[in-house]
């Protein structure tokens, strides 16, 4: 009664492209998607082509009699994978750039608590950035969030990666043992690290949630991670080591903009270039930590709409607000972000060889993305600019981690033009 047209040679379609079927008898011809749901109905004819659309999955096109009774069917494929079509510049780049994350961060799996995870890079920071590339070729995507869900302690801080480990005490289990910034699994086989120094994890979790969600569409999902979100927002703003009362914003110790390592004068302080300490550290207010929580905040309050939590969204649309007037009247110097604003005004840096007024940092790229005004916007571009307009011999492009460099960070991976102090 229901054939597929010969001519097409195949089962499997694209969404979009027109299907062909052979009808030998009367009623109704109707198509159900791979989630079931119905979303063409047309009278039967000999000859029906219709558009392939609806969820994707198994599809069936079903005849129907006069009384609705299903009298046959045909069930056929709808599938697709990001392409890159046109232009072949462009193509060849995408393709390129597509290879070095599927290359380099391809999926990788761990275990927690006998719970398989699948995840690109086993930091949430760097998980969350590279998922924004692959969420458009990778689909296993949600288990990575849930990781640091399920790892998540009990006052809301997010930490910032997992490796494994022996059953041994370990470096890093002495070394951030005070303030309860390492998590050995009951196994002891893997720990969960947070990098003292880092004040970006929780607002990286939270994008990174938002992010999975728009790429899988999955709300209740979605849904079962909030209250965990709103947890890791909560800490930020009540963490002696992430809050600053002063200034009512994210503060973090002295680093190269959102990386974890400090200068040298703020490392001997410390005793290491990771560790803050809440009676040594000279903290200060590093902008990208905060464009980055307002704007996730923002998505946070769009996930909680979605679910119908109006008041807690509104909430939470309000801190983004608040935190970018502060930001803007702490920070904003006209041009763009300032790099550190301190807490201490009289802390000493200038052994560090840096002319703090003209250093732009690469959280202003980020900003440009983060909700901040449009006058901004065309600051900030204005002022990479003119630095393409008057590089340095030898200079592959404007867009440094910090220009100017520091003359002299620390000797962990930040000499002049490298890395985090002056790469680009």
């Amino acid at each position: 009664m229901l054939a597929f047209d010969p001519g097409m040679g195949r089962r499997t379609f694209k969404p979009l492209e027109k299907v062909t079927v052979l009808c030998d008898g009367k009623g109704t011809i109707s198509v159900i998607d791979g989630q079931f749901n119905e979303y063409l109905t047309l009278p039967a004819a000999p000859k029906v082509v219709f558009t392939a659309g609806g969820a994707l999955g198994t599809q069936k096109v079903l005849l129907k009699d006069e009384k609705g009774q299903v009298v046959d069917s045909l069930s056929f494929k709808v599938d697709c994978e990001t392409s890159i079509e046109g232009n072949e510049f462009y193509k060849k780049l995408l393709t390129m750039l597509h290879f070095t994350m599927v290359g380099r961060w391809g999926l990788n799996y761990g275990r927690f608590d006998d719970k398989l995870y699948a995840y690109f890079v086993c930091w949430i920071r760097d998980h969350t950035h590279v998922l924004k590339g692959m969420k458009y070729f990778e689909d296993n995507i949600k288990s990575a969030i849930e990781l640091y869900r399920d790892s998540q302690r009990e006052d809301g801080m997010i930490f910032d990666n997992f490796y494994p480990r022996e059953k041994d005490l370990t470096y890093f289990e002495q070394r951030f043992r005070k303030g309860d910034f390492v998590k050995p699994t009951k196994d002891r086989y893997i720990e969960f690290r947070r990098i003292p120094v880092e004040a970006d994890v929780e607002y990286l979790y939270i994008e990174g949630l938002y992010n999975t969600w728009r790429a899988t569409g999955d709300d209740d999902w979605m849904a079962s991670m909030l209250d965990s979100a709103i947890k890791a927002v909560d800490y930020v703003l009540n963490s002696p080591y992430r809050w600053s009362k002063k200034y009512n914003l994210v503060k973090r110790g002295f680093t190269i903009d959102t990386w974890d390592f400090q200068s040298f004068i703020d490392t001997e302080k410390v005793g290491f270039i990771m560790l803050v300490d809440l009676e040594k550290t000279e903290f200060g207010v590093m902008h990208g930590d905060n464009t980055g929580l307002a704007q996730s905040c923002r998505y946070l309050a769009k996930m909680l709409r979605r679910v119908g939590r109006k008041q807690e969204a509104e909430k939470y649309e309000k801190l983004a607000d608040d935190i970018k007037k502060r930001l803007d009247e702490v920070s904003w110097n006209g041009r763009f972000y300032t790099h550190h604003v301190p807490e201490n005004p009289n802390v000493d840096r200038s052994a560090l060889g840096a002319d703090f007024d003209r250093q732009i940092s690469l959280s202003n790229a980020y900003a440009l993305n983060r909700g901040i005004s449009r006058e901004q916007c065309v600051a900030i571009i204005k002022e990479y600019l003119k630095i393409k307009e008057n590089l340095p011999e030898g200079s592959p492009g404007e867009w440094y981690t910090i220009y100017p460099p520091f003359e002299n960070f620390n000797g962990h991976h930040s000499q002049k033009w490298e890395y985090m102090n002056g790469g680009v």
